[in-house]
């Protein structure tokens, strides 16, 4: 599934702490099949006031005791060109591994949504071969 929202239009999380921010985001979201959406998700979000995109794995609060062991045993340098690191968002109760802020430049937006789609495919395959391989097929 994915979805796509505006944070300036509010966004109804489960525990809904960010839809009562008012914040210049936008996003583009894709989840796993098994999981609920808002607990497991690959996020792109562009934030309009620091002119940055984002990209990577946001795990919820709740699902993070599960899944924390097979998110942190993915060894990133065998896939390149992803490098994320590990931040935690409190305002979003999530924990997520995402690349470096990318400066969104208008001239440069052909290169920068190739970059954005080969990062989301190749995070989706790499997070859902790690999921697969240690839950036999499914969400425990």
């Amino acid at each position: 599934m994915g979805a796509r929202g505006s944070l300036e239009k509010g966004c109804e999380s489960e525990d809904k702490t960010a839809s009562r921010r008012e914040v210049s985001r936008e996003w583009v979201a894709f989840s796993f099949q098994g999981y609920d959406f808002w607990d497991l998700h690959i996020g792109t979000v562009f934030d309009k006031e620091q002119n940055t995109v984002l990209i990577g794995i946001h795990i919820s609060k709740k699902l993070w005791p599960t899944l924390r062991e097979r998110i942190e045993g993915i060894p990133w340098r065998k896939y390149p060109p992803l490098n994320p690191g590990y931040r935690f968002k409190e305002e979003w109760g999530e924990h997520r591994f995402v690349e470096p802020e990318i400066p969104f430049e208008s001239s440069q937006l052909k290169r920068i949504l190739e970059d954005l789609v080969t990062k989301a495919t190749l995070y989706y395959e790499v997070t859902s071969q790690a999921l697969n391989e240690r839950t036999e097929g499914g969400h425990q």
